[in-house]
């Protein structure tokens, strides 16, 4: 999944000399709205490696992002590209750490992702919502090359190169959860069941409700209509002492 602001970043900070001769694995690969896949191989890369949690579009392999490293191995790719994936992920720490463990020292880690003031979305699921600090506290153990906002929505890119000498470190960080609305170290199964009951609930209810305003709008309408009419239909001198005596106009 990408949306095309991602599209964009990705197409100007992944360069042939970037790509070119380099094996890039393409995480949360399946394209729904979009996808990296069709700007970077044509850039030339060795191998472009598209995995997700289920086949479609850009799916090469159905492999968890939480398995990573051990389907693939430690440092097993130059370029790691994740769009719109990591906040569908409910154990996003263990997540990150793979996609560190799978990219090579001094290898590129491209990542895309929703910030608080998204509305929910879940493929099947989501969870959690980054700011652009949030994202230099969890990849403080990489140099950061740079972390733009996304102009056309609420979100945040990423381009991260791995050192030589690389030291995993896991902060402790609590992220704002699309479920409970603040900041939090993790959500509870009973907090995401109430959630998505309530969601699914608030969806089949949207057509009544749109029906329901709607209605009500058409009869505004007709009473402003028959009001207007009433008014129009009253001589002039008595809407001039109407006006003067009882609405006080002048």
């Amino acid at each position: 999944m990408c949306n095309q602001t991602g599209i964009e970043f990705g197409a100007r900070v992944l360069t042939a000399e970037r790509v070119a001769g380099r094996d890039v694995i393409d995480v949360g690969a399946l394209d729904v709205n979009g996808s990296l896949r069709p700007v970077v191989e044509p850039l030339g890369p060795a191998r472009y490696l598209g995995v997700d949690i289920e086949k479609g579009p850009g799916v090469d392999e159905v492999v968890p992002a939480e398995r990573l490293v051990s389907r693939y191995g430690r440092e097993a790719f130059d370029v790691v590209i994740t769009t719109e994936m990591v906040e569908h992920t409910r154990d996003w720490q263990t997540v990150v750490t793979n996609l560190k463990g799978v990219l090579r020292p001094g290898g590129l880690l491209l990542l895309t992702t929703r910030s608080p003031g998204f509305k929910y979305h879940a493929y099947p699921y989501d969870f959690w919502r980054y700011e652009p600090a949030d994202l230099r506290t969890i990849f403080a153990d990489l140099e950061i090359l740079t972390i733009e906002e996304d102009s056309d929505a609420p979100g945040v890119f990423m381009l991260a190169r791995r050192p030589e000498a690389f030291t995993e470190r896991r902060p402790d960080v609590q992220l704002f959860s699309i479920i409970t609305g603040r900041r939090e170290a993790a959500v509870s199964d009973r907090r995401i069941r109430v959630y998505t009951t309530r969601y699914r609930l608030m969806r089949r209810l949207d057509p009544v409700r749109y029906s329901l305003r709607w209605q009500w709008r058409r009869v505004r309408q007709a009473f402003f209509r028959a009001r207007r009419a009433v008014w129009q239909a009253i001589p002039t001198n008595l809407r001039s002492y109407l006006k003067r005596v009882v609405f006080r106009r002048a």
